[in-house]
């Protein structure tokens, strides 16, 4: 993933829920999908959606199985505490709170209420599915 790419806009660092530090290459090698996740711990209708989210990302990330997915968090947490609770036990990668990419991604995925999923090609960052989520259902039932 060079510099230049039509994924620029991502960001390159990213964190997982333990505070460790990855490159945007290092988290998207060998995913064809990314799910920007745009979240805020403080809204109360991104809780429930993080939770279906959580057991979709188990299911087609599960040891063994190929890069289907990966998620990428975006979030509107105000501060670390926030954060902190946004990043609880998840598997997932997060853009750090208030980093340079956030005013991009949200303006990519024209970011007006959270929770806000959006599809995206992991090598163009073509949108693939403005709004996924009711995809994202029908295809976690199907497992």
């Amino acid at each position: 993933m060079e510099s230049g790419s039509g994924i620029d806009f991502l960001g390159d660092k990213f964190i997982d829920a333990s505070g460790k530090e990855y490159t945007r290459a290092d988290v998207l090698e060998g995913y064809k999908l990314v799910l920007l996740y745009i979240t805020a711990s403080w809204w109360g209708g991104c809780k429930p959606f993080g939770e279906t989210l959580k057991e979709f990302y188990k299911v087609w990330n599960k040891d063994g199985a190929e890069k289907n997915i990966q998620v990428l968090c975006y979030t509107a947490d105000r501060d670390e505490n926030q954060f902190s609770a946004t990043k609880d036990d998840k598997k997932w990668f997060f853009h750090p709170m208030n980093g340079p990419a956030q005013k991009a991604v949200f303006e990519k995925v024209k970011v007006s209420t959270i929770p806000r999923p959006c599809l995206i090609n992991a090598t163009t960052g073509d949108i693939i599915d403005e709004n996924p989520r009711q995809a994202l259902n029908d295809k976690y039932a199907e497992e």
